[in-house]
């Protein structure tokens, strides 16, 4: 910014109901910029494989997702993506009092490699489960911040010694963390808390679940030991002289060929919704789809029992509605969630700001910035207006009221103060 504009502020009329009045100059100090890290922690993986995503925001009140991963994520955290078959980009936007800033990293799938695994076995002779840990110290946060941080992570099978061909029940609990991965003699993305049954164990096996934190990450395995069974000489049928081990006799008859293992299909659950936002008393329907689970409750905004794959019409919507689908599985409980969204619209005009506090005629305006929140001077949600030659605009706004008011930035960065407030209910 040149000498001459060291010191201006933008102005921005007075935000208006339904007329417009003369501009009134405001001044408030510019805000520290917006500040944005976000990485993955591999460029190139193989497919199927997943990325760890760490980011870390500040000067913003609130961040979305978008590309390859979606939602609106904290301002600091870690999150495992979901697995990467092709060339992959994901982007973090972040805004606030600070302005709005956006990252990009793109992940690459490597052609024609495989993924590689690291066997891991446990000692035959342990009577107890074996359990490690261990955490990173690639920290978000400062140290004080840090220091307020503890999560934890427990692991657990109720056998530490089986027959071969026999199960184990894993139990595992999780708190403070952002997401879960299973390795080793079991796989997936588990939640926080559950309860999952193991696949008939034949050989020393060792289950670990490995979850992020903001402070780093958090690791826990434990090893179940195999007992083979016994060869037991059988004397043949008929006398043998007194004193002598008789011979064994050979088995006769055809040989049995064991059946191959039935394939193993992964429980799945997914549960839509045909428009997650509506106008009030559209209708939605809901359509859900699974593998491998059974038992299936609904609850939030609908109840009962329902078959494992389905679809559902609902009433007239009127109000914000959540629908949570859970069944039964071999690894645990699965869980399906959607929500519907009653939206209407709010229309707001303005009068496009032309001169700074000092007098000087704006030469480099770049965008206006709709600052929206349910309560008085609180905004929770920033929208940018680009085009200049715009004078007002709707809303497309949950129902509910909302305080409304507006800024301006030059090519600078330099934002002005806020507008006046205006009050809107959408309904």
């Amino acid at each position: 910014m040149n000498s001459r504009a060291s010191n201006r502020r933008l102005l921005i009329s007075t935000l208006v109901a339904s007329a417009l009045l003369a501009a009134a100059p405001l001044a408030r100090a510019v805000s520290t910029p917006a500040a944005l890290t976000f990485s993955a922690d591999r460029e190139t993986v193989t497919s199927g494989q997943t990325v760890r995503l760490r980011w870390s925001a500040t000067n913003v009140q609130q961040c979305r997702a978008s590309g390859a991963w979606r939602g609106s994520p904290p301002v600091v955290g870690v999150q495992r993506s979901t697995p990467v078959v092709n060339t992959a980009t994901f982007t973090l936007s972040c805004s606030g009092s600070g302005g709005m800033v956006s990252r990009s990293v793109t992940v690459r799938v490597a052609r024609g490699s495989s993924a590689s695994s690291t066997a891991q076995s446990g000692s035959a002779s342990a009577s107890s489960p074996s359990q490690t840990s261990g955490s990173s110290s690639d920290s978000l946060l400062d140290p004080a911040l840090s220091a307020s941080i503890k999560p934890t992570l427990n692991l657990s099978v109720d056998r530490a010694t089986v027959a071969s061909g026999q199960q184990v029940l894993l139990r595992w609990s999780a708190t403070q963390v952002q997401s879960c991965q299973a390795s080793g003699g079991w796989n997936g993305y588990p939640r926080n808390l559950g309860v999952s049954r193991s696949g008939p164990l034949t050989a020393p096996t060792t289950f670990t679940l490995t979850c992020d934190t903001v402070v780093g990450t958090l690791t826990r395995s434990v090893t179940v030991n195999v007992q083979q069974p016994t060869n037991v000489a059988t004397a043949p049928t008929g006398s043998s002289a007194e004193g002598q081990t008789p011979a064994s006799t050979p088995a006769t008859g055809p040989a049995t060929v064991a059946a191959a293992p039935a394939p193993v299909v992964e429980p799945r659950l997914e549960l839509r919704v045909s428009s997650t936002k509506v106008r009030p008393g559209d209708q939605v329907s809901l359509s859900w789809t699974s593998a491998a689970v059974s038992n299936c409750r609904a609850s939030g905004n609908w109840s009962g029992t329902r078959a494992a794959s389905g679809s559902e019409q609902l009433a007239a919507v009127t109000t914000a509605q959540s629908f949570t689908l859970r069944c039964d599985s071999t690894r645990g409980e699965i869980v399906a969630m959607t929500s519907v969204e009653v939206v209407g619209s709010a229309s707001i005009a303005w009068q496009q700001p032309t001169y700074n506090l000092d007098g000087t005629v704006i030469d480099g305006l770049r965008a206006l910035r709709i600052h929206v929140g349910t309560t008085s001077g609180q905004y929770t949600q920033i929208i940018e207006v680009s085009d200049l030659s715009r004078s007002q605009t709707d809303l497309e706004l949950p129902v509910g009221e909302y305080f409304i008011a507006m800024s301006a930035v030059d090519t600078d960065g330099t934002e002005s103060a806020l507008s006046n407030e205006v009050r809107r209910v959408v309904q």
